[in-house]
């Protein structure tokens, strides 16, 4: 449809290579996943590629089960294991690209990994002593992030709008249109706004404008915490949380500010937790008057 509304040679050049473009994107992203999702067999001796690769246990040099690694030339990088034979170049596992990798996971752990092993994950603190209940929450305020902005922006336009129209016009069909947007934009951005609380032995997910709705994890459960940018590369960072079965889940926390997320690590660390800060950095903004 564009190339016949373009008015000139180079205008028709250009959409040809627009085109040509975005179908040799199509393409990459197609033979991309494909090549990141090989058919794997994993047994006592050794794990096997495409059924044509073989790798053996006992050249392993280098394994670590969780962790971001490179999927494609885009700087993309995804959650999975990671791995380093003898003489071989590097091997990843991703976990999206399985419905059942945590169960490869757990295999392969049983297998390479025994308690004596010192590729072993580090251990943890006991958690199964009694707590007395008490929680530090860490959050912030929703105005003050850019998701509830929006939302309550949206939430004001909107209100105005119809009492406006239900005073001039007495529309009923405009209040009822108004109160089903709002009420997506309520779902879809407090789903960005979670926030957590800990307390000796357990974490709290709790979400914004939802009082009602809570999560509540035992620390003795967690393989490991991942500080991470959410699936859309939006702003958000997100909590994901490992579990010792290599099952996961992801918790966005918009409002959360860095220096919120920095203490919410360190608490964390101080309990045993291991926890992976891939995206937060803060640095305490400084009045100065003259060049030191």
């Amino acid at each position: 449809m564009l190339y016949k509304e373009a008015f000139s040679l180079l205008g028709e050049i250009f959409l040809i290579a627009l085109a040509l473009l975005f179908a040799g994107i199509a393409v990459y992203t197609v033979f991309n996943n494909y090549r990141n999702s090989p058919k794997v067999e994993v047994n006592g001796d050794s794990i096997t590629f495409n059924r044509k690769k073989i790798y053996y246990w006992k050249d392993l040099e280098k394994i670590e089960m969780t962790g971001k690694w490179p999927f494609d030339f885009w700087g993309n990088k995804k959650e999975g294991v990671f791995l380093k034979f003898k003489e071989e170049k590097e091997l990843y596992i991703f976990d999206d690209m399985y419905f059942n990798m945590p169960a490869i996971k757990v295999y392969i752990e049983k297998i390479v990994l025994p308690k004596d092993s010192a590729l072993s994950e580090p251990k943890t603190r006991d958690f199964t002593k009694p707590s007395d209940g008490k929680f530090t929450f860490y959050d912030g305020r929703q105005l003050y992030s850019f998701n509830g902005i929006v939302l309550w922006s949206i939430i004001s336009i909107f209100l105005v709008i119809t009492t406006i129209d239900l005073f001039k016009n007495q529309d009923i069909a405009t209040l009822l249109a108004a109160t089903i947007i709002s009420f997506l934009a309520l779902i879809l951005f407090s789903m960005k706004m979670k926030y957590f609380a800990v307390s000796d032995n357990c974490l709290l997910i709790k979400t914004h404008n939802f009082f009602w709705l809570k999560t509540i994890y035992g620390l003795i459960d967690v393989r490991e915490l991942v500080f991470e940018r959410g699936k859309d590369r939006s702003a958000t960072t997100t909590l994901r949380i490992i579990f010792k079965d290599f099952t996961s889940a992801t918790y966005p926390a918009a409002t959360i500010w860095s220096k919120t997320w920095l203490q919410l690590k360190a608490d964390l660390e101080s309990k045993g937790i291991n926890v992976r800060n891939e995206c937060v950095t803060y640095e305490p903004f400084e009045f100065k008057f003259f060049n030191d």
